[in-house]
């Protein structure tokens, strides 16, 4: 058995490893890859092939996450065409009330501006309604986007899946 946290080699069956002690839910036996020489600095931080139901597992799991961070950032996106088309909406029934105030103020003789008002007012709201839901969709994308840097730090620190794995997993290639 290979530990997964030091890449150092244990006993089978083993709960801790005698070398860090961490502690072993993994039954990998016999190791996959070459055992790493533990002299070295550098070979705890080496990628330890593992068999590949436990790589195809770690893949998957890795695969959905980043469908729900690509769904979040769409999500994101979405919410802020739904605030322009609704802040869009909002400035034009403003500007249909404040064209049917100045046919009606015209028609009694009197034209104070209230249509006028009305039209900036409606237009300030909708602009309004606009920069909320932009806001939120900016919020909810940067949320994805931080759920995809996440995983990408995840899976190139992995010690389940070889380079050609992490890169397919991260759609590099």
């Amino acid at each position: 058995m290979i530990c997964i946290k030091c890449g150092v080699s244990i006993k089978d069956g083993a709960k801790f490893c005698s070398s860090c002690g961490h502690v072993s839910d993994l039954k990998i036996s016999p190791p996959v890859s070459a055992p790493l020489d533990a002299s070295h600095e550098w070979s705890h931080h080496a990628v330890v092939a593992r068999p590949d139901d436990l790589s195809k597992a770690v893949t998957n799991r890795y695969k959905d996450a980043y469908k729900v961070s690509k769904a979040v950032v769409a999500i994101g996106k979405f919410i802020k065409v739904v605030g322009a088309i609704l802040g869009a909406i909002v400035g034009f029934i403003s500007l249909l009330v404040g064209g049917a105030m100045s046919q009606l103020g015209g028609m009694s003789g009197r034209n104070d501006g209230v249509a006028f008002i009305a039209l900036v007012v409606g237009a300030l709201y909708g602009g309004i309604v606009f920069l909320i839901f932009y806001v939120v969709g900016v919020i909810v994308s940067a949320q994805g986007q931080i759920l995809k840097a996440s995983l990408d730090n995840s899976v190139h620190s992995s010690p389940f899946v070889n380079n050609d794995e992490k890169a397919r997993i991260m759609s590099l290639i």
